[in-house]
This record gives C-alpha cells, structure tokens and sequence, in this order.
C-alpha cells in the first residue's frame, strides 16, 4: 500500500491545488483540573505581566464531557486576559480559527481571538493589555440575555482597541440556554483590502455569518500569530473552549513552523469523506480517505490522503 499525503503543512509536491494546513488544540491529553495552570495548557503561554489565568477542566456540557480550556480571570490592564497559541503558524496568512464555546452561566461574556498578530505589547504602558499583539481581534460578544453578536476591532500599541464595524451591524443569534455548544469561526483574508468575518454554527458544519467588515486602510495587516483575548473590561469569564482549530486552504511559508508542533504522533484514525471512521485494516484501503493524527503535544492533525 502506497499513501501520498495530499492535505498536509509537511508534504507538498506537486499538489499545491489540495494544500491545506489544520491544526487542532483538543485538550485531550493535557490533565484536567480546578485551578489555573502555567501553562494554561500544551503549547500555550500567557505573558506574566498580563495577569490573565487559565487552564483545563472537565466540562459536562449538553452534548457531551470533555476536556475544555477555562478562563479563570482577565488581566491586570481593563480585565483583558490574553493567550499565545504557540502551535499556529507565526506568519499566517489567509485562514479561519474554528472554536466550540460553552457558556457557563448567563452573564456578559466577551471573547475572541487575535489574527494576524505580531509586535506584542511587553507591559502595562502599551497597547490594550500587556502581550496583545497588533493585529485583528474578532470577537464573539455574548450578553446576560444570551443573544449572540459580532465585533471587529484592530489594536495596535499607540491606540490600543478600535472597533472597526458599526455599533448595531452585527447579526443576533439567541443561545437557548447555557451549557449547549456553539461553534465559532473568526476568518481573514487578503491584503489590499482585508476581509475579517464572524460565524456561528449549531452543529460545526452549516455556518452563519454574523459581521464580515472589509478593512480599506492603508495600513492592513498583512500576516501574524493567534492569540486567544478574553475579558475586555467584562469582569466574569464563565465560558469553556474546546477543539480550537487553525484552517487554512494553503501551507504558511516555512512549513516547518507548522510541523515542528508534532514531535510524535501517538495515534492514527481513518475516516472516509463524509466523516464516516474506517475500522478495518488501513492496508485494506484504497482510494481517498481522512487521516486523523494524534500528537503526543495534545494537537490533533487531520490530512487529507490518497491510499494506493
């Protein structure tokens, strides 16, 4: 049997048609807890001078028990907790973050993530929150009545937050109660102009956009890092992230920077293209299949290859 890889950050010869990175944060293998860690969870820091804490627990949502990240409280600079996923790509480029949220408790929450980020702020006296970094922050606003909406902001050191959609712009989505999953999708792409959207998604396959704003300036951002940034002056943070997912249609430049993330891979899963997992023998398969990586960092890595 003979497997070319065809959706992979690794291998790419000749293939650049069915590129494709994906980068996942399961929690899966980092251990469950009740307090704040450091670091929060694998590949993951949080600069000591923001202040902001975190770190995994077991989580009984509606749907099913897993292992989530916390947010346990904001930073020190207007309550602003903010989170390096250190397993993404530090110059990507055009890509989405796909993330499952519980909420907890009905109360004002407001979370997102940080695209395209680089310079991070090393203190209290720069930018919004110390270690944000420059960038597109997307984020899902969440209010005590459970209703749903989008923002769009870019930071930068001298001006800190600035909110780059109109107050009202943003689609409504009413979660029916706290402890169901929703699923969450910051994207941005192009350079001159850039497109930042937000979606949600009930099952994590139909998606809608709730605010999708085009940034006209002369002064885009172009690539970066993802941060995790919670908080923003809200003073409760009752909400569990699970599977956070870099995607991506293309493989960043230096693709090493992606594969260095996975020393060891500890397990494999096959699953035919509509998601269907192969429990025969792999040297049985032909054709074209979904291969799910486990890695002994506690990513997961799905690639899209052609059995032969």
């Amino acid at each position: 049997m003979k497997k070319i890889t065809l959706l992979t950050a690794a291998l790419l010869v000749g293939l650049t048609a069915f590129a494709e990175t994906k980068i996942t944060y399961s929690f899966d293998n980092d251990v469950a807890g009740t307090t704040a860690t450091t670091p929060p969870a694998a590949n993951t820091s949080i600069l000591t001078a923001n202040g902001g804490t975190a770190g995994v627990v077991s989580y009984a949502g509606n749907d099913k028990t897993s292992n989530c990240l916390k947010m346990y409280t904001g930073g020190v600079k207007n309550l602003t907790g903010v989170l390096n996923l250190n397993s993404f790509p530090s110059n990507a480029t055009d890509y989405s973050v796909i993330w499952k949220e519980y909420l907890s408790v009905a109360s004002e929450a407001k979370f997102g993530v940080l695209l395209r980020g680089n310079n991070p702020s090393q203190d209290i006296n720069t930018g919004y929150a110390p270690g944000i970094m420059e960038g597109y922050y997307v984020m899902a606003y969440i209010g005590s009545d459970l209703k749903l909406a989008g923002r769009i902001y870019k930071t930068s050191a001298a001006a800190g937050l600035t909110r780059l959609d109109s107050w009202g712009s943003s689609s409504v989505y009413s979660i029916s109660s706290t402890g169901i999953p929703t699923w969450l999708k910051a994207t941005v792409s192009g350079v001159s102009p850039v497109t930042i959207s937000i979606a949600y998604s009930t099952d994590s396959t139909a998606w809608n956009t709730l605010l999708s704003f085009t940034d006209v300036s002369t002064n885009p951002y172009t690539s970066g890092s993802t941060q995790l940034v919670w908080g923003i002056a809200a003073p409760t943070n009752d909400y569990r992230l699970d599977n956070i997912t870099y995607y991506s249609s293309s493989v960043p430049t230096g693709v090493d920077t992606a594969t260095k993330i996975s020393p060891v891979v500890v397990s494999e899963e096959y699953y035919t293209l509509t998601g269907e997992k192969i429990s025969r023998s792999v040297n049985d398969l032909r054709g074209m299949y979904i291969l799910r990586q486990h890695l002994s960092d506690g990513t997961v890595q799905s690639s899209k290859v052609l059995l032969k």
